[in-house]
């Protein structure tokens, strides 16, 4: 009910202004009390402020009198009057909630028109916003004078309509608000259930232990949703593979979003033991619903102790062999960078906090040596110029030869 003058409501005003505040709008009824009394704005929330309007969420008898409220310097009075429909003198059977089907179209009638023989054109709302405002973006429109409809209906329909009109009693106008909750459904189904779990036709299992076989099942939208999810046992000890009921759990049934169309049941069968009994029977999941059926068939087998032993062995294993190639990288750290200097080409010897790799020192040889050396006609190279090329120049070790690095008095080049 918006604290607004009547005649003012045009084709396109909203139902309320939700943007203004609840204080420019101040109301009371003909006790006296004003919105600030909780008497009147009730705690369970079935009368509220909303905007520059008072929201009835659930509407009693009690909500019957004279309502007034101040606004820019207008006074405005509202006389509610809540009837039961028993009281009205009609038969008019139209309830207030419509399920509408995604995707297709859809139609809202407004309830209780018929009960009024002289009355306006209906004006409709959803939620707060006229309809004529909607028009301009999809295909809406009123037909047979009061009939809301929807050419395409979208999840967003899901919502609270309201239809307007008004009548004279007695020279008096009044206008009549009827509301019309709108819910929004997929199109039922036109497949058979999927079972999605299990995958294979075999399962492991170890005598003596319990085990639980898991049907899961995926089902299409229906209206009159009633899922059937079974595990039945053939054993050919009985009565010729004659299939049986087994003990199952309460059906798990998972929901999803509207846009998915479709439920995850899942049912579970318990096998408190599995005996050699087990083993050679067939286990049967059946998913049924209204269009069809669908089923999978699993045998158990017995895991073999290789596996239990693999299960152990192979950590075990792997340990071992982590433990044994770090000490053996420990243990041979030389020649891996040696053999890693050797294959790889040398660019930049990596930093590891040392100036040098090692430190060298020679004796020359003799200038006897020397010479009878070059009487054979062998040349050899100094020593001061072979290890630096080999050492520093091939493999990238740094040198700190005495002969070539160390100043007089103990400096350093």
């Amino acid at each position: 009910m918006q604290c607004n003058k009547p005649q003012s409501t045009g084709l396109c005003e909203r139902l309320y202004n939700i943007t203004a505040s609840s204080e420019e709008a101040d109301w009371s009824r003909a006790e006296g009390e004003t919105n600030r009394d909780r008497d009147f704005l009730r705690d369970d929330g079935a009368v509220t402020g909303r905007g520059n309007a008072l929201w009835f969420s659930t509407v009693t008898a009690k909500d019957s009198g004279k309502y007034t409220c101040h606004t820019g310097g207008m006074v405005i009075h509202f006389y509610v009057e809540v009837l039961e429909r028993a009281s009205l003198g009609c038969r008019d059977t139209e309830e207030n909630r419509v399920t509408l089907v995604l995707g297709k179209g859809g139609r809202i009638p407004c309830p209780g028109i018929k009960c009024q023989t002289q009355r306006s054109e209906v004006t409709w709302y959803k939620d707060a916003r006229p309809v004529c405002e909607i028009q301009e973006k999809r295909t809406i429109s009123v037909v047979d004078r009061y009939t809301l409809l929807l050419g395409t209906v979208y999840v967003s329909d899901a919502t609270l309509y309201f239809c307007d009109y008004t009548y004279e009693d007695n020279g008096i106008p009044w206008t009549v608000r009827r509301s019309v909750n709108v819910s929004v459904i997929p199109a039922d189904t036109t497949d058979p259930p999927q079972i999605t779990y299990p995958h294979g036709n075999k399962e492991g299992v170890e005598l003596g232990e319990p085990h639980n076989l898991s049907c899961q099942v995926q089902f299409g939208f229906q209206r009159t949703f009633d899922p059937v999810v079974q595990w039945w046992i053939s054993s050919h000890s009985n009565h010729e593979g004659m299939m049986k009921l087994m003990e199952m759990e309460a059906q798990q049934v998972r929901e999803r979003s509207i846009e998915e169309f479709e439920f995850t049941v899942t049912r579970t069968a318990q096998i408190p033991e599995v005996t050699q009994l087990h083993l050679d029977s067939t286990f049967t999941c059946l998913a049924q619903n209204s269009v069809g059926n669908s089923s999978v068939t699993i045998r158990l087998i017995r895991k073999s102790a290789v596996s239990r032993v693999l299960v152990i062995v192979c950590p075990v294993v792997s340990l071992l062999f982590v433990a044994g190639l770090g000490i053996t990288v420990h243990v041979y750290w030389l020649e891996i960078s040696i053999l890693y200097r050797i294959y790889l080409p040398y660019k930049q010897t990596p930093t590891d906090d040392k100036e040098y790799d090692a430190f060298v020192s020679y004796v020359p040889s003799s200038s006897s040596e020397e010479a009878g050396g070059r009487g054979r006609g062998v040349r050899e190279e100094p020593l001061e110029v072979l290890l630096p090329r080999v050492l520093e120049g091939q493999w990238g070790y740094r040198l700190f030869l005495l002969e070539r690095d160390l100043l007089p008095g103990g400096g350093e080049f």
